[in-house]
């Protein structure tokens, strides 16, 4: 007979082990259910962490995005007061523009009064 007919009986009661190859068919089971628990364990572990880092991965954005938002609105604010400065400058310019070119007309109309005062002969 083999070794394997000492260890395991067929009968009609059912199958029978002897008693070294039941302790290590139980060690075995109950050492498979501990690593089995143990990585679970491990796992959840790890999730958890994950859901914890990811929490604060959103958070993070969230305030970048807030403060992203808050300089956009700042830069949009100082852009309109330097188009509403330059609109201003603008206007004096044209302003002093349009006093130089009335200077300029009424030198032209006394030059022109001056020539011809010199040929007319005045004193």
């Amino acid at each position: 007979m083999s070794d394997t007919s000492r260890h395991i009986e067929i009968a009609d009661r059912g199958v029978t082990l002897s008693k070294s190859l039941a302790w290590v068919v139980m060690v075995g089971l109950v050492t498979g259910g501990l690593y089995v628990g143990t990585t679970l364990g491990r796992l959840e572990t790890a999730m958890e962490q994950l859901k914890e880092s990811r929490t604060e991965f959103q958070v993070d954005i969230r305030r970048d995005l807030t403060g992203l938002e808050t300089r956009k609105a700042n830069a949009e604010t100082r852009l309109r007061i330097l188009e509403v400065g330059a609109a201003q400058e603008q206007a004096r310019l044209q302003s002093i523009g349009q006093t130089l070119e009335r200077i300029d007309n009424r030198l032209t109309a006394i030059d022109n009064r001056l020539r011809q005062t010199e040929r007319n002969g005045a004193p």
